[in-house]
């Protein structure tokens, strides 16, 4: 990488890449429409600092496939890894549990590394949290498979 701006402002030394903590995680397609040149330009300008790149409120629902394996597919190649961001819940809450395995299927099928599972939005069952939890080991059988609980206490109703 060339000499950074501002070279005598101290920086936090950080591992290299892949990283196990001090991780950074941005947020990918959600308010702002993100596609591969977009990505592209922020890994290639600042993706020694990039972790992981992150989806929000299932707005990969809404892009053609081929892109979403794109942006995956870019993210891997700058050593960063792909989040689905909290969205299981939604489809284990309105399509049932028949569409959970279905997900995280299509989700190893498009290279998603981390199937985040938050409750910030909508209150479960602990019963069905922890089918949740566990269901990404179950259904793609590959140890790196992740289940994120950004909150496993249930709001309460």
């Amino acid at each position: 990488m060339d000499e950074r701006a501002f070279p005598f402002i101290r920086l936090n030394q950080r591992a290299t890449k892949p990283r196990q903590i001090g991780l950074t995680e941005i947020r990918g397609p959600y308010y702002a429409v993100m596609g591969t040149r977009y990505l592209s330009d922020i890994l290639e300008t600042v993706g020694e600092y990039v972790d992981g790149v992150k989806y929000a409120g299932g707005s990969f629902a809404l892009m053609p496939r081929a892109r979403v394996r794109e942006i995956n597919d870019l993210a891997h190649r700058h050593n960063a890894y792909i989040s689905t961001g909290g969205f299981i819940e939604h489809v284990l809450a309105h399509e049932g549990a028949g569409a959970v395995k279905r997900y995280l299927g299509e989700c190893q099928d498009l290279g998603f590394d981390v199937v985040e599972l938050s409750t910030g939005f909508i209150t479960l069952p602990p019963d069905d949290l922890i089918a949740l939890v566990k269901a990404p080991a179950t259904c793609a059988g590959s140890s790196a498979w992740q289940a994120a609980a950004s909150t496993l206490a249930p709001t309460a109703s």
